[in-house]
């Protein structure tokens, strides 16, 4: 009986192992998961980029989850403590991002989507249907859409789907802000000139970085802060980027058709939720920054009145997105500011309260200017593709695409 029993345990144990290595060795593409996943928004008939697959550390990891309709992506309730313990560097072959170029982050990024109010959005396969539909019947899981999915624009689709992101602020000892110029290589605003660090929070990513206000993440979004150290690492070389570092400041709901790479029927832009972090960090921690050539062309760090005239003599010319202008070369008179380009996002922000906070750097670390409030902006008309209206609404594009 007894060896019966264990022949039992073998065959079930090598039939796990069988099938495990199975899905290895045949992982379908991310095209097919993104199409064919049931808790996926409905993905857009139009082409964008090829497929691709995903074989190493945590993407690879993030490809299974993915095409797994039954998976359900967990919310962490740790408190601050946990999660400190829990974050850990990754070994070299689980790094974020390595031997992956854009076209393949697009794909297999899955993103945090939000209603206009930051309040996660949640989905399960409705029987009678493709689409998605929140049922009471059993545990809800979170929505996903890949990161291309989420930055599609058309007329369909005319602000794509609002996401969590995250915008880092590093200041040096000096008080200076650390810009960055985003890659020439980036599919959306390539070229432009922001502040040091822009990205997202993403599911099924481990430290966990997805947060939930109703377990009081409220100030301390670890998740957030997590997916800024995870980034800081991969786009600017950072390693020693700690949470303890990074101070939560507010959020900035807004939108943009990337309508300057792209014209004016532009199928790319951006519709975030995006997270204010400052951080001021010391000469050793900036003193050997390793710039990835596929995230950051170019940096420079800039006082508030250096950044100021950089912005206003930006705007005495319209930008030429094919003229390259380097604002690293101090020597050079203000006239060389005048093709800068910035991102959208760095635009609205810095005029609705990022100045300020900047220029009261102490208080603000030390989260005197902390707050809940979500502030809402349209982008200047420069980011308006034709689809998009003035009927739109802040709602608009804040249903998970549904």
């Amino acid at each position: 009986m007894r060896f019966t029993a264990l022949a039992v345990v073998g065959v079930c144990l090598l039939t796990e192992v069988s099938g495990f290595l199975s899905s290895q060795t045949s992982l379908p593409s991310a095209h097919h998961r993104s199409s064919s996943t049931t808790h996926m928004p409905v993905v857009p008939t139009r082409p964008f980029f090829p497929s691709t697959s995903f074989r190493h550390g945590h993407r690879f990891h993030q490809a299974v989850v993915a095409s797994a309709s039954a998976s359900a992506v967990s919310l962490s309730s740790d408190t601050v403590e946990e999660q400190q313990a829990q974050q850990q560097p990754l070994p070299p072959q689980q790094q974020y991002g390595v031997g992956m170029d854009q076209n393949a982050m697009m794909e297999s990024d899955l993103l945090v989507i939000v209603d206009e109010m930051d309040r996660l959005l949640y989905s399960e396969k409705d029987s009678s249907s493709s689409t998605t539909s929140t049922s009471s019947s059993s545990s809800p899981t979170l929505m996903m859409a890949s990161k291309k999915l989420a930055h599609s624009f058309h007329p369909e689709q005319p602000r794509g789907i609002c996401h969590r992101a995250f915008s880092l602020f590093i200041f040096d000892e000096n008080d200076n802000l650390l810009l960055t110029q985003r890659a020439s290589s980036k599919i959306t605003f390539p070229g432009v000139w922001t502040n040091t660090c822009c990205s997202h929070p993403l599911q099924g990513m481990s430290p966990n970085e997805v947060d939930d206000d109703e377990l009081d993440a409220y100030p301390n979004y670890m998740g957030i802060k997590h997916a800024a150290i995870r980034k800081a690492q991969h786009e600017l070389g950072i390693t020693t980027l700690e949470l303890s570092d990074m101070t939560f400041v507010s959020r900035f709901h807004y939108w943009a058709s990337d309508v300057g790479t792209h014209g004016i029927q532009s199928p790319w832009g951006e519709h975030e939720v995006d997270y204010i972090l400052f951080c001021r960090l010391s000469q050793e921690k900036l003193s050997n920054l390793h710039l990835d050539p596929e995230e950051v062309a170019s940096i420079r760090y800039v006082s508030p009145s250096e950044l100021q005239t950089m912005m206003e003599e930006s705007m005495k010319t319209p930008a030429t997105p094919t003229t390259p202008t380097d604002p690293t070369d101090t020597t050079s008179s203000s006239s060389s500011y005048q093709h800068i380009k910035w991102s959208p996002w760095f635009l609205g922000m810095m005029e609705r309260g990022v100045m300020d906070w900047w220029k009261d750097l102490d208080n603000t670390l030390q989260g005197v200017n902390t707050n809940r409030e979500i502030t809402f902006f349209d982008p200047h008309v420069d980011f308006w593709a034709e689809f998009n209206l003035p009927t739109h609404t802040r709602t608009t594009g804040c249903t998970g695409g549904l």
